[in-house]
């Protein structure tokens, strides 16, 4: 098995080009983006369903948003 990190290879010439076609110009941030948009539409299309789209650049960063423990909606302090 094979732990290393989900980002030790380099990026296909495809993404670089889309993440440079993604720079241009400029977007609000923390999911207000046309892109985040997008994204929330085609996932809403695949699952075919209202989703919540938090897009993270690894895999590490997808399992920790989804691990860390989150208070309940009946949490109270």
């Amino acid at each position: 098995m094979d732990f290393s990190s989900d980002n030790t290879a380099g990026a296909s010439q495809a993404i670089l080009a889309a993440i440079a076609c993604a720079n241009e110009g400029s977007a609000s941030a923390y999911g207000t983006d046309p892109l985040t948009a997008k994204a929330k539409q085609l996932l809403q299309h695949v699952f075919e369903r209202e989703v919540a789209c938090f897009l993270v650049t690894t895999g590490t960063a997808a399992i920790w948003r989804n691990v860390l423990p989150r208070p309940s909606p009946c949490h109270r302090r």
